[in-house]
């Protein structure tokens, strides 16, 4: 019952977002009540609208990794230019700390993105909230010798793949991804979907 309602709150916020672009959604709220995620929209006048789009000719993964106890889970949301989810992923993974889980997602996020069909079709752009995952992927060095295997394969994927940009989110740029992350906690196994 649990993955059903999950699923249905995903897909009526997608439909919200993709139909209704004058409604500005406060992201993080829309899980726990929908009503209250469009009334503090208006009051506040900005609402779920501080994700920033990717230029044209690519499109954006979010990502977020969390680590709470002894649940390490992370989850992502693929965008269009105009805002429009084409996939989504939330759900446990077997990590440390946040900075693994956020390594993680990005394999899980080049997974996604080959399964769909969009390798060569679509420029990549990831963004993460951790800065410290941004330098080890730009700075070889800096990488934890526990996590070189992940490296290495994500290293891969973006030598095939060819135009793929890591950058850092600004703040509440990631709302979404870290809402499925949360919506997803009591989630047993990994929830992907793509349209």
């Amino acid at each position: 019952m649990n993955g059903l309602v999950f699923q249905s709150k995903l897909r009526a916020l997608m439909w919200v977002r993709a139909i209704h672009n004058e409604l500005c959604v406060e992201e993080k709220l829309w899980w726990f009540c929908p009503i209250r995620s469009w009334n503090k929209a208006f009051k506040g006048g900005v609402g779920g609208r501080l994700w920033c789009p990717p230029r044209k000719g690519w499109v954006k993964f979010n990502l977020c990794g969390v680590v709470n106890e002894d649940e390490a889970r992370c989850g992502g949301v693929l965008r269009y230019l105009n805002g429009v989810a084409r996939a989504v992923f939330s759900g446990p993974i077997v990590a440390k700390d946040s900075l693994v889980s956020e390594v993680v997602a990005i394999l899980i996020a080049f997974e996604m993105f080959s399964a769909i069909g969009w390798f060569g079709k679509s420029s990549l752009i990831i963004e993460l909230g951790s800065k410290e995952v941004c330098c080890w992927l730009e700075n070889n060095g800096l990488r934890p010798w526990g996590l070189l295997p992940c490296f290495r394969e994500i290293d891969s994927k973006v030598a095939s793949l060819g135009n793929v940009c890591f950058t850092i989110a600004e703040k509440n740029g990631n709302d979404l991804a870290f809402a499925l992350v949360v919506a997803g906690i009591r989630r047993p196994g990994m929830y992907k979907a793509w349209w």
